[in-house]
């Protein structure tokens, strides 16, 4: 009898278990669900602002050029002449460059321009041909030309300035030009004027200013970065501008991907200020890399942009190389769960970026881009790049699935080999594990 009794009670032990455990999947499944749904409702409020925003800067019809007189073909002349042949601030030819300069710039917010695309590109080709290239043209002096562009660079950024308050196009239009601003265009001592970075910062940071504005902004970032070498202050301006953008994993994909690209230009290693200047843009990469809500091809490109990114000797890169490895096997089993993404050949490339150079530096520039050649002794940083690499190809080929002995073989690699220490810097928080 008592043998029958707690055979029962056993039953009733296990089914209670059963009971329990089902109650809590259910728990965790429906935690989950809403969640998701919590997520999507945020993601669709904050896209229903941008469109918002983008509809009312659309709708601006605000004609700046209707404030100035007609130009006569003389005053036209004249204007040409000055742009060619330079003048100084206080000078009688100072007026004909301001107000000339003023109407090549305002005709840009012609609301007849949102139309017409070719007109407006014409406008753009004339900004470019009459302002930017031709200013100090005949000057014979480099230091007389290089003051002049000087002049007509900062007279220009004022009112590009103005643009950005009009309609879409205009404020595209000047982000564009922004990085044109070239006081110096001679090789490799090209410099852009140092005010244009401050004002590229000021469109991303505010906040009235919709994201497929800023989207250009990063763009023109880029290419500043890419054409000249503004020095490790212009450089942090830009880190830390874009730092505050992308803590939000809300933006569109395509923004933060442009966001990431600027960062991955930025070479200074640390902030410039500070008793112990951290290294922002390395930080701001790992907090990307390692946030779930993102997209994978942004986690990807992040991972990508640690091996492009200034460095120092202080940087452990072992800590980084190693969450690489574990980003590459996580992305493995996404792969298997959504093979269709149009990404997965973009994140390819991008986890390889994180070790390899894409082209071989430049003569002068060494080293190469990649953690593999910025620490070509780390054995840890090798074996994790032979993790990475079999996953890299299966995601190249784009199969139904990649064989799931490759990511489990990266996982396992990943568990056994833990850095003791997971900080890549002494005073930055340590990659998660």
């Amino acid at each position: 009898m008592a043998r029958t009794h707690d055979v029962r009670l056993n039953s009733y032990r296990v089914a209670l278990l059963v009971a329990l455990l089902v109650a809590l999947l259910a728990t965790v499944i429906t935690t989950a669900d809403t969640i998701a749904q919590e997520t999507a409702t945020e993601r669709e409020r904050y896209n229903g602002e941008q469109r918002r925003k983008v509809q009312q800067v659309r709708q601006i019809n605000d004609n700046l050029a209707t404030t100035i007189k007609p130009r006569t073909r003389r005053q036209e002349d004249a204007f040409r002449d000055v742009m060619r042949s330079g003048t100084r601030q206080g000078s009688p030819e100072f007026q004909a460059l301001q107000e000339g300069l003023k109407w090549e710039i305002y005709r840009a917010t012609n609301a007849e321009l949102k139309t017409n695309q070719s007109a407006f590109q014409g406008v753009k080709k004339r900004l470019r041909q009459n302002v930017l290239h031709l200013a100090g043209q005949n000057i014979p002096g480099r230091k007389e030309r290089e003051e002049f562009r000087h002049l007509v660079c900062t007279e220009t950024l004022k009112l590009l300035k103005d643009l950005l308050e009009n309609n879409f196009q205009a404020r595209s239009l000047a982000i564009e030009l922004i990085p044109a601003l070239e006081t110096n265009t001679n090789g490799r001592q090209r410099r852009i004027l140092d005010e244009a970075a401050d004002v590229l910062v000021e469109v991303l940071l505010d906040e009235q200013q919709p994201d497929a504005i800023k989207l250009r902004a990063t763009e023109s970032i880029a290419h500043y970065l890419e054409n000249v070498n503004p020095g490790a202050q212009i450089e942090m301006k830009f880190a830390l501008a874009i730092r505050d953008e992308l803590k939000s994993w809300l933006p569109a994909t395509a923004y933060q991907l442009h966001m990431i690209d600027a960062l991955s230009r930025i070479r200074a290693a640390r902030e410039v200020v500070g008793v112990n200047p951290r290294p922002v843009v390395i930080e701001m990469l790992v907090s990307v890399m390692q946030d779930e809500e993102r997209e994978p091809v942004v986690r990807c490109s992040a991972a990508g942009a640690l091996g492009s990114v200034g460095t120092d000797q202080r940087i452990d890169l072992e800590p980084l190389a190693w969450k690489v490895a574990q980003l590459a096997a996580e992305m493995g089993e996404a792969y298997n769960r959504d093979s269709g993404n149009k990404f997965w050949g973009t994140c390819s490339l991008e986890l390889f970026l994180a070790f390899h150079h894409e082209e071989p530096a430049r003569l002068g520039q060494q080293p190469d881009d990649g953690m593999l050649n910025r620490a070509p002794r780390s054995e840890l940083i090798r074996h994790a790049y032979d993790q990475v690499l079999p996953i890299c190809l299966a995601m190249l080929d784009n199969p139904a699935n990649i064989d799931q002995a490759l990511i489990n073989n990266a996982a396992e690699w990943v568990k056994a080999n833990q850095p003791n220490n997971l900080r890549f810097d002494s005073g930055s928080p340590p990659v998660s594990q």
